[in-house]
């Protein structure tokens, strides 16, 4: 059988079969899909066909330009069976630089048929110097799986991974540790300031979360100690995927600015059965001399069932509670369907006879025919009744006048005078001599004087005659 002979036999297959081709070329892609300056990029594609494939070409773009110190050619047979070929087509790092725009395109042919197939184009980057070395996550109360958490694909795809079976109501540790990927020992790059912050979308009628972590300074070749940062998942999240969002910032001695982003994703799954307290309220929290006070709270079924005869028991011995609220239906739906909920609040008098002290209220939940329950709190402060003292209102300019405090009252008791005697003589005190009063003495000088005058008056009358 000549060739020519060949050809047609098999062109009659062909039509027979109703085949356009007995060969094709599925998913040929470059990899990896975000290169650094450092990587090696890779043609990666897949062959199919019914008969034996005699040739493949790898043919490399680089920035619109055909790259022909590259190009190559496998001969083989494929035997029937899909083959993968992802050793051939490779672009030597030393091929490339930052910026570079690479397209690969694969062309096979069996002898009857040739298809030709190319990639998306990818655009070579600087390689990071600053990287996420290790993500892990944990959750409470209950685990969660973060089996799909990756550094690396964080770094190369912008997508960290996945962290899934995160209940409603779970804390999330997310566990990080950085490096600086310069060689050991190399001058002038530390990467200071390193920060990462992370930003949880809103879920339900919760705000957006976001945490960050100082990572400090890093020398080349160094890691960072692993650092924490913890998110809430509300207790009424619905069922769904999360986006938290991250950068990581730094900037290398010599200026370089380095910044990457990449999305952590939160995989939510409700348990089948749970009913939890979406709000506690007591009004007010301490009392004095009114003994008056109320309690309230409001349920939620955030589980994937209808619950029936859901009770919830309000009760505190010390201060004399005790009461049960019954549920008949509760049903399950999403955190903003009112059915799910139920509140109520109970009033309530303290006892004179209760003590200055604090009392707990415990409030429990009970669900899934009283197999399953959920337990919150309040505390309440019962403080001495002080009665109020009345202030006299000030005049004006005046300070305001406080009553008077009751003085102490204090007896005096004087004792008589007893004169002390030494056997049979009695003690005197001296009696001390008569003060003269200077009015007397006055008194008598102007007699005396007056005297005097009137003697030389009668001395003077007797003359003249």
């Amino acid at each position: 059988m000549n060739r020519f002979t060949a050809i047609l036999f098999f062109s009659m297959l062909v039509m027979l079969s109703g085949s356009a081709a007995l060969v094709s070329i599925e998913q040929v892609k470059v990899t990896p899909a975000n290169p650094g300056d450092e990587d090696t990029l890779r043609c990666e594609f897949t062959i199919k066909g019914s008969l034996q494939v005699y040739n493949v070409n790898v043919t490399w773009r680089a920035n619109g330009l055909a790259h022909t110190s590259d190009n190559e050619v496998n001969i083989g047979a494929l035997n029937n069976t899909p083959t993968s070929t992802t050793t051939i087509g490779s672009i030597e790092a030393q091929d490339t630089k930052a910026g570079d725009i690479w397209v690969c395109q694969v062309t096979a042919t069996d002898g009857i048929s040739t298809v030709s197939s190319s990639s998306q184009p990818v655009t070579v980057q600087i390689t990071q110097k600053l990287l996420i070395s290790d993500i892990a996550a944990s959750c409470e109360p209950e685990s969660c799986d973060d089996d799909d958490l990756s550094a690396e694909d964080a770094m190369k795809s912008g997508s960290g991974g996945i962290i899934r079976d995160v209940k409603p109501g779970s804390t999330i540790t997310l566990r990080f540790r950085v490096e600086n990927n310069w060689p050991g020992g190399t001058k002038n790059h530390d990467i200071e300031d390193i920060q990462l912050t992370c930003e949880l979308e809103d879920i339900e009628d919760e705000d957006e979360q976001e945490e960050d972590i100082d990572f400090g300074d890093l020398s080349p070749g160094k890691r960072s100690s692993r650092e924490d940062m913890v998110f809430q998942i509300p207790n009424n999240a619905d069922e769904d995927r999360y986006a938290m969002d991250c950068t990581l910032e730094g900037e290398d001695e010599d200026g370089t600015f380095y910044s990457y982003d990449f999305e952590i994703e939160i995989d939510v799954r409700k348990e089948r059965n749970s009913v939890v307290f979406k709000d506690v309220s007591l009004t007010p929290s301490q009392l004095s001399c009114s003994r008056d006070a109320r309690i309230g709270f409001t349920i939620q079924n955030v589980g994937r069932t209808t619950e029936k005869n859901v009770q919830v028991v309000v009760d505190s011995q010390a201060l004399g509670i005790s009461r049960t609220f019954v549920v008949t239906s509760l049903n399950k739906g999403d955190a903003k369907d009112k059915s799910t909920m139920y509140s109520n609040q109970l009033s309530f008098t303290v006892a004179d006879s209760v003590k200055p002290g604090t009392y707990p209220i415990s409030l429990e939940v009970f669900y899934n025919d009283r197999k399953d329950s959920n337990l919150e709190s309040a505390v309440l402060t019962v403080s001495q009744c002080v009665a109020d003292v009345p202030v006299t209102p000030p005049t004006s300019g005046q300070e305001p006048v406080k009553p008077e405090q009751p003085k102490e009252q204090v007896e005096v008791v004087q004792q008589p005078y007893v004169p002390s005697f030494q056997g049979s003589q009695v003690v005197t005190k001296p009696v001390e001599p008569a003060k003269v009063d200077t009015y007397t003495v006055l008194l008598v000088l102007a007699v005396v004087l007056l005297l005097i005058i009137l003697s030389f008056m009668l001395g003077a009358i007797a003359r003249k005659r």
